[in-house]
């Protein structure tokens, strides 16, 4: 199945690792956002940010993780790393990092948790749909 309605934005130094992630996000059937210039109502509706940790202080990082978070609480977040240790993970948990994947990359379980997280996310997306239209239904 594929997903719809549904927007991710990359966060990467590795140009090669970005065009595979793009290629791969668009095959599952999501939009990528590109990163420059941003308005903050763009990011409101980011949907998953998957955002390599390798070349990034962190923070830096957590900075940009709680920016994010501050605009959109209902955003899903990939986090790649190589550090695969207790304190790493414990610090993903603590800015609310939804899914942890460590390098070297297996691409099809990469390929199961991107569209896992953007069917949770699509799937979210029509409930809060479906909300909304029973608020305005006037029971009068």
């Amino acid at each position: 199945m594929k997903v719809r309605n549904v927007q991710v934005l990359i966060k990467t130094e590795d140009k090669d690792l970005e065009e595979r992630l793009k290629e791969m996000v668009s095959k599952i059937g999501a939009r990528v956002v590109e990163t420059e210039n941003l308005s903050k109502d763009e990011l409101k509706k980011i949907d998953l940010l998957i955002i390599d940790t390798r070349e990034m202080e962190y923070e830096s990082m957590f900075e940009f993780i709680g920016e994010i978070r501050k605009l959109n609480n209902k955003i899903k977040i990939m986090w790649l790393t190589c550090k695969d240790n207790i304190k790493s993970s414990l610090l993903a948990m603590k800015v609310g990092v939804t899914e942890e994947v460590f390098f070297p990359i297996d691409v099809k379980t990469l390929k199961n948790k991107i569209k896992i997280l953007l069917e949770v996310s699509q799937k979210e997306k029509r409930e809060h749909q479906s909300m909304l239209k029973m608020e305005k239904i006037d029971f009068v």
